[in-house]
C-alpha cells in the first residue's frame, strides 16, 4: 500500500511538472511568434549597437524593416540615422549603404519629430531594400548644436564658418562612425559597404575616399577671399578597411582649394582608395571645381577607378525633381547607379 502511494506521489509530482513545462513552452512560443516590427519607435531613439545584435538577427528574418537607430562618431557626437533592411533568411548577410543627405538637412519639411525622410531619400530606401542591400540614414545635423540650437539647414557657407560640419574633414566622420556601427550588425558583410552622399553629402562622400596614406600635408589648410586658413587633416579609413564604393551626387568638388588649386588640376593632390562616380548636371554651378577635382584624381591617381558622368542641360539637385531634363537625368543617374553599385559592391 505504501508503495502505491509512493508511485501515486511520485506521478502527481511529474504530472505538475510537466504541466509547467508545457506552460513555459506555449509562452515562449507566444514570445517567439510577435510581430517583428514591433519595435520600431515613431520617433529616433538610443539603442547601442551591442543591444542590437540579437533582436535586429530575429526581426529581419520575415519582413522589411526600418528601424530608428543612434550611435556616436569618433569625436562623440551622438548621431541619428534610419536603418532599412531588407526581408531576409536565418544567416544570410548583405552589403549595405551608409547614405549623407545634402545641405538641406535629410527630414521633410525639416520636421524632424514627424520621422519622415525627403521624397528621394524614401525612393532611395526602397530601391536597396528591392536590391536587398541595407542602408543607413545618417542625419548630420539634429544632433549637432550651432549657438545652442540643432542645424537645420547648411547651405552656402565659407571658412570658417563651416567647420563645425565641414564635408571636408568634419562631416567625414559621420560617414566613418555609419561605416562602423553597421560593422556591428551580424546580417551586414562589413568588406562591402558603400557610401553615397548628396551635394554638401556628395562632397563628403568624396572627402571620405581621400587615401590619406598617398596624400598627405604637413599643415592642411582651405582658401577664401584671398585668406588661408589652417584646418584639420581629413580623417583616415579605419584600419578593418573603409568603403568598398561610393557614390557622389552633384558635390562640390572645389573643398575651398583643401585638395590643391579649383582651377587648376596640377596644383594640388587628391587620390581616391575606392572607385568613385560622380554625377553631375552640366547646369550645375558646381561643375567646373568638381571637374577639377576629378581631373585631379586622374592625373595622379593610383590607378583606383574614378568616373565623371554629366547630364544635358541638368540642374543641382536633379535627384529631387519630376519634371524636365531634371526628371530625365534622375532616371539615366538611377540607372548608372545600379550597374556601378552591381559591379563595385
Amino acid at each position: 500500500m505504501k508503495t502505491n502511494k509512493s508511485v501515486r506521489s511520485m506521478f502527481n509530482t511529474i504530472s505538475k511538472k510537466a504541466l509547467l513545462i508545457a506552460i513555459l513552452g506555449v509562452s515562449l512560443f507566444v514570445v517567439s511568434c510577435q510581430e517583428p516590427n514591433a519595435e520600431v519607435a515613431p520617433a529616433p531613439h538610443k539603442i547601442t549597437a551591442s543591444a542590437r545584435l540579437a533582436t535586429d538577427a530575429i526581426a529581419v528574418a520575415t519582413n522589411d524593416t526600418v528601424y530608428n537607430v543612434t550611435f556616436q562618431n569618433a569625436k562623440g557626437l551622438t548621431l541619428t540615422a534610419k536603418l532599412y533592411v531588407p526581408a531576409l533568411q536565418p544567416g544570410e548577410q548583405i552589403p549595405a549603404m551608409v547614405v549623407m543627405h545634402g545641405c538641406g538637412g535629410m527630414w521633410s519639411n525639416d520636421n524632424v519629430a514627424a520621422n519622415k525622410m525627403k521624397t528621394n531619400f524614401n525612393e532611395w530606401a526602397a530601391d536597396f531594400t528591392t536590391k536587398k542591400i541595407a542602408s543607413l540614414f545618417i542625419d548630420s545635423y539634429t544632433n549637432r548644436l550651432e549657438n545652442s540650437q540643432p542645424i537645420v539647414e547648411f547651405c552656402g557657407r565659407t571658412p570658417l564658418n563651416d567647420s563645425i560640419c565641414s564635408p571636408a574633414y568634419e562631416r567625414t566622420y559621420d560617414a566613418y562612425a555609419g561605416l562602423a556601427y553597421l560593422r556591428t550588425l551580424p546580417y551586414v558583410q562589413g568588406s562591402r559597404i558603400g557610401l553615397m552622399g548628396f551635394s554638401h553629402g556628395g562632397s563628403t562622400t568624396m572627402a571620405a575616399l581621400v587615401n590619406t596614406t598617398l596624400v598627405t600635408k604637413s599643415q592642411w589648410t582651405v582658401w577664401y577671399q584671398n585668406k588661408t586658413y589652417n584646418v584639420a587633416a581629413p580623417v583616415a579609413r579605419p584600419a578593418q578597411g573603409g568603403f568598398k564604393t561610393a557614390v557622389a551626387y552633384y558635390p562640390g568638388g572645389g573643398f575651398f582649394s583643401y585638395f590643391g588649386s579649383v582651377s587648376d588640376a596640377t596644383k594640388g593632390k587628391y587620390i581616391n582608395y575606392a572607385p568613385l562616380l560622380i554625377l553631375i548636371g552640366k547646369n550645375d554651378d558646381l561643375l567646373p571645381a568638381t571637374q577639377v577635382q576629378y581631373d585631379r584624381a586622374k592625373l595622379n591617381g593610383a590607378g583606383t577607378s574614378i568616373e565623371l558622368v554629366t547630364y544635358e542641360n541638368a540642374n543641382h539637385s536633379f535627384d529631387e525633381k519630376t519634371t524636365g531634363d531634371d526628371a530625365v537625368a534622375k532616371a539615366a543617374a538611377r540607372t548608372k547607379v545600379s550597374s556601378w553599385l552591381a559591379a563595385t559592391l
